[in-house]
């Protein structure tokens, strides 16, 4: 194999040429919009459902394969399982706390190209308030991610470790 004294020099002044249009021409990084979007009606809806305290009506924003999960640290627990399920829990969460109101204090900006369906998951932070056994009103707040179904209704929620509300 006969090799022309001069090909590799040109080899390495063609990788310099382009290395030179690499670094001196980077690409212009993607910049997907962000936004704050508006609240979607399920959500509105379960709120002032939940203000109400009507179960039944909070039952009318839910999938009927729902999922309620409370997150704390490392661990997840399950609320309630299913429409029904999460109904039921309600009942009993309005009768052990017949005053508890609850109000969205934070819609934080939204990436609307993430790679996930459209309006798909919603993130919010809920701040609940109610009078304690000893008469003081409570508050918290927590960090909520509200995942609707097709038709729009509630399919999967994630309420994350309460903490005092700013």
């Amino acid at each position: 194999m006969i090799r022309n004294r001069w090909q590799p020099i040109a080899g390495l002044v063609g990788l310099a040429a382009l290395l030179t249009v690499v670094v001196a021409e980077p690409a212009a990084p993607h910049k997907p919009e962000w936004s704050v979007a508006p609240v979607p009606g399920a959500i509105q809806q379960y709120i002032d459902a939940f203000n109400n305290h009507d179960a039944e009506a909070v039952g009318k924003t839910l999938a009927e394969d729902v999922s309620w999960l409370s997150l704390s640290g490392d661990a997840i627990s399950q609320d309630g399982t299913g429409r029904e399920a999460v109904v039921a829990w309600l009942r009993g969460y309005f009768k052990s706390f017949p005053d508890v109101k609850s109000r969205i204090i934070a819609r934080p900006a939204v990436l609307e190209d993430a790679g996930y369906a459209p309006g798909r998951f919603f993130t919010l932070r809920e701040s609940p308030s109610w009078t304690g056994k000893d008469g003081k009103v409570r508050r918290q707040a927590s960090w909520a991610v509200f995942e609707l179904s097709n038709d729009g209704l509630i399919r999967r929620v994630w309420y994350h470790a309460s903490e005092k509300p700013d």
